[in-house]
């Protein structure tokens, strides 16, 4: 189950930026492009030691970035391009602890057509985001913010516009009391030695072609064997 959801700034719908953001989204009228990574350590960081968690704040540990060769999966138009993407997971070389946060050209589906600017299992240690968007500096932070959210465990609220799960995206990254501690209780926040905890998370880039050096991605990625998951959140622009 995946809902569908609109951009907006300071939780005012705006056409002109809607417009704007669905030409990142789908990435033109053209081929798929490559994605590639944005990541926001401390715009999540600021997210995740907003004043709610007082001395239980969270990190955001990023590990080096991967690129994986796939054409097909530049753009997930499907319901099997999108499952196929959880079979990347295993080849991110992390534990199952890990978040593997991935990054495509467009997302054209999310549970059912439409354009959206990411995706991620509620819960589970994977997203997806569009990479023209998450390169925002407005409000990519808290597009990667609202998807981690889902992973550990957050659904959508209604009626809070400042909300960091409120449907539509925005500048806005507050936190209530219920869902921090929801967050804390996921079994992805790690702790390390010196008591203070953590998220760690993969980047990895859906691309045509990979350097010389990354080819070994190309022949680990196991395509077909999908794994299912019952409950994914979409963020969509309309």
């Amino acid at each position: 189950m995946r809902k569908p959801n609109t951009f907006s700034l300071s939780g005012r719908a705006l056409a002109s930026v809607n417009a704007a953001v669905l030409g990142l989204a789908l990435g033109g009228a053209g081929a798929a492009s490559a994605g590639f990574i944005t990541t926001h350590a401390a715009g999540l960081d600021a997210i995740f030691s907003q004043a709610g968690f007082g001395g239980q704040t969270i990190d955001t540990s990023f590990n080096a970035g991967l690129n994986v060769a796939n054409t097909a999966l530049l753009s997930i138009d499907t319901d099997a391009e999108f499952d196929a993407l959880f079979s990347l997971s295993v080849y991110s070389g992390r534990n199952s602890k890990t978040i593997n946060m991935i990054f495509v050209d467009a997302i054209n589906f999310c549970g059912a057509a439409g354009s959206y600017i990411g995706c991620g299992n509620t819960p589970g240690n994977l997203l997806v985001v569009s990479s023209s968007f998450a390169a925002r500096a407005d409000v990519g932070a808290n597009l990667e913010a609202h998807e981690l959210g889902h992973n550990l465990g957050l659904d959508h609220v209604n009626g809070s516009g400042s909300n960091l799960m409120n449907p539509s995206i925005s500048s806005n990254f507050s936190l209530d009391a219920a869902q921090i501690q929801a967050i804390l209780a996921s079994s992805l926040v790690q702790t390390a030695s010196n008591g203070q905890r953590f998220l760690s998370i993969t980047p990895i880039a859906i691309v045509a072609s990979v350097p010389e050096t990354q080819t070994w991605a190309m022949f680990a990625l196991g395509l077909f064997g999908v794994m299912a998951w019952a409950r994914r959140r979409g963020v969509r622009v309309v």
